[in-house]
């Protein structure tokens, strides 16, 4: 995450050696959107600017359609639904991420076919004949994987399909909630270096070799 959080801001906001205008939300939304592509998908599909852009949307247009559906009697929604726009465009979206996905779900479930799928045991990442599957891009795919009860009979479509919850219950919500945080700073500048201080105190306290935060600096 730290990787791509330094990515995603010097794609989107850049060196900044003097002031520079920024909308706030809409850079905030990209760079969650890639930050949560991170942990959903991993590399290389994080990078793909169509997958950010599609997944940022997602939650827009699922919105829109629970929105126009409501004006339907509940007992003809299932049959309305097919019909719309709003209605068509998650069904899309379902083909759109898992024929994106299709590539990594293919590779795991083949690194399970060619060990016990009884076991039911997550497939390390090395066991994974992918190029783009390494120790460190371990997500949010394989995970899914490995907690089916029958692994071998994951569809790319029903992962993609959790895929769509997981966009839908993260990325916006995370947004909206970062730049509050920055609007808040932005009205207590004076609390700027204390919280810069604490976060080089843990820093200092994990002593990683390259400076980085850990997973147990976050509840220090």
């Amino acid at each position: 995450l730290q990787d791509e959080a330094s990515y995603a801001l010097n794609k989107e906001i850049g060196d900044c050696p003097t002031w520079t205008e920024a909308t706030l939300y809409r850079s905030v939304l990209e760079i969650v959107a890639r930050l949560s592509a991170r942990t959903f998908v991993g590399i290389p599909l994080c990078r793909d600017d169509t997958w950010i852009t599609r997944t940022k949307n997602l939650t827009t247009d699922i919105l829109d359609t629970v929105y126009t559906i409501t004006s339907y009697n509940p007992w003809i929604r299932p049959f309305v639904i097919p019909f719309l726009r709003p209605g068509r465009r998650l069904v899309w979206y379902n083909f759109f991420l898992g024929s994106k996905l299709k590539p990594q779900v293919t590779a795991i479930l083949d690194a399970y076919k060619k060990t016990n799928f009884a076991s039911r045991k997550a497939i390390p990442a090395e066991a994974i004949l992918h190029e783009n599957v390494t120790k460190e891009n371990h997500n949010l795919v394989h995970w899914i994987i490995g907690n089916f009860k029958d692994p071998a009979r994951v569809s790319v479509g029903e992962i993609g399909r959790i895929e769509i919850d997981m966009a839908f219950a993260a990325i916006h919500t995370s947004s909206t909630a970062l730049t509050h945080v920055l609007f808040d700073i932005a009205t207590h500048p004076e609390y700027a270096n204390i919280l810069r201080e604490e976060i080089d105190a843990v820093v200092a306290e994990e002593n990683h070799p390259e400076g980085r935060l850990l997973k147990t600096s976050t509840p220090k």
